[in-house]
């Protein structure tokens, strides 16, 4: 099978480059022509059996520039931790998952069946 070569940008530091998969993407971007700002995460695999996890904070207002975090992860584990976000305000070190992106890893789970252990919680 043909990898696809990528080169991610990242605000801030060196970009991302790789040849893989991508395995899901979602954005929360309204079907509305008003000035807005979303997100979107993608999770791709890569051929060195690593995933690479991109969130970016994009913007269609004037003089605003899109941020882009890729983060590259040496397992499943590491995917769920990428996507987490800190609550905010005094819930110390509480996290969750967006919406974006527990579909998202929903959808990549159903592509990479190593990723669906992390879609539940056994206790």
């Amino acid at each position: 099978m043909t990898m696809t070569p990528y080169r991610l940008g990242r605000t801030g530091d060196v970009d991302v480059l790789f040849e893989g998969d991508q395995l899901a993407h979602g954005t929360s971007k309204p079907n509305t022509r008003a000035k807005v700002r979303w997100s979107e995460v993608t999770i791709y695999r890569a051929d060195s059996g690593r995933y690479v996890v991109e969130i970016v904070g994009a913007s269609d207002f004037p003089g605003e520039t899109d941020r882009r975090a890729a983060t590259v992860c040496n397992d499943p584990e590491a995917v769920r931790e990428a996507l987490y976000r800190p609550y905010g305000g005094s819930q110390g070190d509480r996290r969750f998952l967006t919406n974006l992106a527990r579909r998202v890893l929903t959808d990549a789970a159903a592509v990479d069946k190593a990723l669906v252990p992390l879609l539940e919680e056994r206790v």
